[in-house]
């Protein structure tokens, strides 16, 4: 039997909660999706959404910035769960080429076989999955952890090719207190035009001082969005006025 160690972070949400997460993802531009796996804020999450009736549903996710064939990818495995025995659902796979995402390939069926059900709960999870990493870029505020014990997740039946496996023991599992209203006043931040009433300005050369206590030149540079309007700096001194030179 094949078992996948499930790492990184956690988040427990109620139904809803995780309601919550999924309209501030109506927020979220195919832009900010793509930034977000090309600059994860956290890599692995694995998000726990909690039942009444005590059932759980555990879909862990990967994001990877750069494979051979797309830009990134992030892979999404689905589990239930009841007590500390779980059953695999299905794993999916997003793939990032440019700026586009696509849910292609890489579906593998467990107990679920229902293709259009997998995708449906995967985009849902992704999307989650996106809020989540994008209030922890840009509002960090909103974000706590704090640690949780687990015990062992085992598989329902030794048969089964996959299971999830955690060891017994602490997890980090994080809170995100953001509402849709801030996540968008978060987008509309981010996405604000900027005017810039200098195209470019002259830095003068200086020292660097490191904290290792090596110090170094720095030449001279122009800054700025449109350096070749740079032209330098004329100024006009008063008649009769005394140059003096600063020694040091």
């Amino acid at each position: 039997m094949e078992r996948y160690e499930i790492t990184g972070d956690w988040m427990v949400l109620t139904a809803d909660e995780f309601c919550g997460l999924l309209r501030s993802a109506r927020e979220l531009t195919p832009g900010i999706i793509c930034g977000n796996m090309r600059r994860p804020a956290v890599r692995k999450l694995n998000i726990e959404l909690r039942f009444p009736d005590g059932g759980r549903d555990i879909c862990a996710i990967e994001v990877f910035p750069s494979v051979e064939d797309a830009d990134g990818a992030a892979m999404v495995q689905f589990f239930s769960a009841i007590g500390n025995t779980a059953v695999f659902e299905f794993a999916t796979t997003f793939t990032l080429k440019g700026d586009e995402i696509a849910l292609e390939g890489g579906f593998a069926p467990g107990r679920t076989q229902d293709r259009d059900k997998a995708e449906k709960l995967s985009f849902q999870y992704f999307f989650a999955f996106n809020v989540v990493q994008y209030v922890m870029l840009h509002g960090a505020e909103k974000v706590s952890f704090h640690k949780e014990y687990r015990k062992a997740l085992k598989p329902a039946r030794a048969s089964q090719l996959v299971a999830p496996y955690t060891l017994p023991g602490k997890v980090r599992v994080l809170d995100i207190s953001a509402t849709a209203d801030e996540v968008r006043e978060y987008v509309r931040r981010d996405n604000a035009v900027h005017t810039w009433h200098c195209p470019a300005w002259g830095v003068r050369g200086h020292y660097r001082h490191y904290k290792t206590g090596k110090v170094s030149y720095v030449k001279p540079y122009v800054k700025g969005k449109n350096k070749a309007a740079y032209a330098g700096r004329e100024y006009a001194l008063p008649e009769g006025a005394v140059i003096m030179e600063v020694m040091r």
